[in-house]
């Protein structure tokens, strides 16, 4: 079987423009007076005052505002009417004089609806759009610097206007489910006021738009983190209306329920959970310095990658003492130097990623010999990584925590090849250990909801749930399940307990998770990107049969999971696709969301002797050499790389003594699909 991708999230274009004004009828348009061109003194003053004027909108909070009759008063400038607003596009004299004409207003403005406030959302966007790209792509000359510039603040002014006023749309939608589509709708405005922020910054580098635009991105998905978080793990019952309660525990008493009772069911359990969720506190997005000062350590860099479009990706690189931006154009990109065959500027990034993907996840599986492995493509890290190297080696990091989007969700960064001055090329997880997260504010949550559990764990306390017999359901044995438990056991006996066959249940498994800082499960996991719903665990039922713990069910508002490390070993549990709201989520994340801060997982089908042997390093160097979850991966699969025809690991004992032992080798099928999901931080400050 070969592995299967996520759908690539949609990247941001411009198919939300059709949302347009209504045309104007052009006969009674005001003929503008003949006035002379301004002067470049005067051009001058007016770009530092739009500066001025969008540096004051970016000091917002960006956690959504408390619904309020007065959230009109909040943004006095946008009760200019859609039309008025449209204006704006025509010309940046007139935007200047929309906003002069509105900061001027001192009457109490009026109260309007949530219809129009939308549509002056997507009013504010469509002229922020059209603003930029009078000068999008193009590079600004001498001449026309100032009005380039110009145009550019007039964009971001309208941009952050646009995102304010949606927050406070946002704040009026209590459904969860409409709420993340809301926000989902206007997500492509965040990606626009990143890119004219780092147009800006292309213009000058020293006025700190980077990170402005690091910020942004930043808040975007720890937003997107955040709706999720709230909608699967909300308290439905704290503080909940005691007759919608009683109703429900009516409904439930009953042995068996017709479809209205189911129906009426359902209804009570959505108010209850519109209710609890309107009464919810939000994470702010932490800024650059907090990162840097509260998440950060000395050896960590976090790299995010933000994909714009198919050949525009904007990098930053945050460590505790510096930041770092790089952007990346796949149609300017020269790697003729690497290779012979690129002819001339272009590089289709995609088409080389497919190609790997291909001699990763098949070329091992269909019979070819696990020691030949020739890397598809030396681009893939030449163009990812290798420009940020220098700067991670100057600040002495051995560990990045990758935050990525789109298209790049599925990408092991593991396998991505880096050279050093003398031109040796090695992987890049040979030189650093890699974790993946949501965002820097996803970890700030985690830790917090961590410290609250740790006071009743047992640091030692290991559960392991082999499932390896599946007679009811169509999934292949797992024969190697048994040694690989038997293999951990033997590093933390007496800590550890084991849990086989019809003891894997879903009720034991999600009790464990309150009960064992370290859980570890062997079975099947099954993921289409297309069908979340249906995305799972198989485990077993009270009565012995399959049964599956599926993505939608993770969520639980009767345990608490405290396990401070799950590992998954099972066939693609980091692989997932898109919520509602646009978040990557897959079987790890969605436990990482609900309380365990770091999951390991897989981002393919595994092969199971493979992980046999995988797993053996990882436990080796995580309970017997003391190492961090993040360094214990780093090392097993540095050690997988090592392995060689010769080598006394190169292969795994069978336990059928009538069949032959199993292959492994160094080929990445083996090694590249383990993924650490969240925190980095071990061990865990009991």
């Amino acid at each position: 079987m070969s592995g299967q991708h996520a759908e690539p999230e949609p990247e941001f274009d411009s198919s939300w423009q059709h949302h347009q004004q209504p045309d104007q009828d052009k006969t009674h348009k005001r003929k503008q007076p003949d006035v002379p061109p301004p002067t470049l003194a005067e051009q001058e003053a007016k770009a530092a005052s739009m500066a001025d004027w969008a540096q004051q909108e970016l000091t917002r909070k960006s956690s959504p505002p408390p619904s309020t009759a007065k959230s009109q008063q909040d943004l006095t400038h946008l009760g200019e009417s859609p039309e008025q607003n449209a204006t704006t596009t025509e010309s940046p004299n007139l935007a200047q004089a929309a906003l002069a004409r509105a900061e001027q207003q001192t009457s109490e403005p009026q109260e309007i609806s949530l219809g129009d406030r939308q549509r002056q959302v997507t009013s504010l966007g469509t002229s922020a759009h059209n603003s930029y790209n009078a000068v999008a792509g193009e590079s600004a000359q001498a001449a026309d610097a100032l009005q380039h510039r110009y145009h550019l603040q007039v964009a971001l002014t309208q941009i952050q206007d646009c995102i304010a006023l949606s927050e406070q749309v946002l704040a009026e939608i209590s459904i969860p489910a409409e709420r993340e589509q809301y926000f989902a709708s206007v997500r492509p405005y965040h990606q626009l006021k990143i890119q004219i922020l780092m147009a800006l910054h292309q213009d000058d580098a020293t006025a700190g738009y980077d990170v402005q635009a690091f910020e942004t991105s930043e808040g975007s998905r720890a937003r997107l983190h955040n709706e999720q978080l709230v909608r699967s793990g909300i308290d439905i019952r704290e503080g909940a209306n005691p007759a919608l309660l009683a109703q429900e525990r009516a409904l439930l008493q009953k042995e068996t329920r017709t479809p209205e009772e189911e129906a009426a069911l359902q209804h009570v359990r959505e108010q209850l959970k519109n209710d609890a969720y309107q009464n919810v506190d939000y994470y702010d997005p932490l800024k650059l310095a907090e990162i840097q000062n509260q998440i950060l350590d000395d050896e960590t860099a976090l790299i995010y990658y933000s994909v714009q479009s198919e050949y525009q990706i904007f990098v930053w690189v945050v460590t505790r003492e510096s930041f770092f931006t790089h952007a990346i154009d796949l149609r300017t990109v020269d790697l003729s130097d690497i290779d012979p065959k690129q002819d001339g500027p272009g590089f289709n990034l995609w088409a080389e990623r497919r190609k790997q993907d291909r001699m990763i996840q098949r070329r091992a599986r269909q019979g070819t010999d696990t020691y030949e492995y020739e890397q598809p493509s030396e681009n893939l890290g030449a163009v990812l990584i290798q420009p940020l190297l220098e700067h991670l080696r100057a600040q002495s990091c051995s560990r990045i925590a990758i935050s990525t989007e789109g298209r790049l969700d599925t990408w092991p960064f593991s396998t991505l090849m880096i050279s050093d001055s003398s031109g040796e090329e090695r992987f890049l997880v040979e030189d650093y250990e890699i974790v993946y997260l949501p965002s820097a504010t996803s970890i700030a949550i985690s830790r917090e909801q961590a410290q609250a559990q740790l006071a009743e764990l047992d640091p030692e306390a290991m559960g392991v749930f082999l499932l390896d017999q599946f007679p009811t359901s169509d999934q292949p044995s797992l024969p190697a399940a048994l040694d690989e438990g038997a293999n951990i056991w033997s590093h933390n006996p007496s800590d550890t307990e084991i849990f086989t066959r019809d003891e894997v249940t879903e009720e034991s498994f999600l009790q464990a998770t309150e009960a064992f800082t370290i859980l570890h499960l062997v079975t099947h996991g099954l993921c289409k990107s297309s069908d979340l719903d249906n995305c799972g665990l198989i485990l077993r039922d009270e009565s012995g049969d399959d049964s599956m713990l599926t993505l939608p069910e993770i969520p639980s508002t009767e345990i608490s999971m405290s396990t401070q490390l799950l590992v998954l070993s099972a066939c693609r549990t980091t692989l997932g696709g898109y919520s509602a709201s646009g978040e990557y989520v897959s079987i790890a994340h969605t436990f990482a969301q609900n309380g365990i801060p770091r999951v390991l997982g897989s981002l393919w089908y595994i092969s199971d002797p493979g992980t046999r042997r995988f797993m053996e390093y990882f436990y080796e160097a995580l309970l017997k050499g003391n190492q961090s979850p993040s360094a214990a991966l780093q090392q097993a699969q540095k050690r997988m790389i090592a392995l060689t025809k010769d080598s006394p690991d190169a292969t795994v004992d069978n336990p059928n003594p009538e069949e032959e032992d199993w292959t492994v080798g160094h080929h990445p099928y083996f090694w590249a699909a383990f993924r650490l999901v969240g925190d980095w931080q071990w061990p865990p400050r009991f």
